[in-house]
């Protein structure tokens, strides 16, 4: 009767080779899929990116929101000046033409670039970290700046008003 340890032993390695055979075909998958959306870029006349090798600005995940990048299979990852590098899946999507449209209306110069939906996808998780922090902070942040201002032009008005009551 053969030895349980070795069985398990045994078992043990071939699911060790099992998971490491899958990770290896997972990864021929990805890069010919990267591959051929680099072929499909160069007969766009489009520049490629790998999204997953290409580190992303957080600063530039405010230019799309979420629910947008996610619409238009889209993601921005480079910004300098008034130039955005934005990756897309489906140049043609409408979805997609509408969102670089919006982001051209507010002065920015868009350079599209072809990636694939995985990692699009992948990049678009960033908007669940921490680098990614919705927007609506930075306008209750305005709004209460408005309000403070309100009130110093109402502090201001009463000054002016005892001033011209005390002459």
């Amino acid at each position: 009767m053969p030895d349980p340890t070795l069985l398990q032993q045994a078992s043990a390695g071939s699911q060790t080779k099992a998971v490491s055979t899958d990770a290896a075909l997972a990864e021929i998958h990805r890069d010919l899929m990267e591959k051929n959306v680099s072929q499909q870029a160069k007969a766009q006349n489009l520049p490629y990116v790998n999204l997953t090798l290409f580190p992303i600005n957080p600063d530039v995940l405010h230019f799309v929101l979420p629910d947008d990048a996610k619409r238009g299979m889209l993601m921005p990852f480079y910004k300098v000046g008034k130039k955005i590098r934005i990756a897309v899946s489906l140049p043609e999507k409408k979805e997609t033409k509408e969102i670089v449209e919006q982001i051209k209306a507010k002065g920015y110069e868009c350079d599209l670039h072809l990636a694939s939906e995985e990692g699009i996808t992948k990049a678009q998780h960033l908007y669940e970290t921490e680098m990614y922090k919705p927007a609506q902070e930075v306008k209750h942040t305005v709004e209460e700046g408005r309000e403070y201002s309100e009130e110093l032009k109402n502090l201001k008005q009463k000054y002016d008003e005892l001033v011209l009551t005390a002459s």
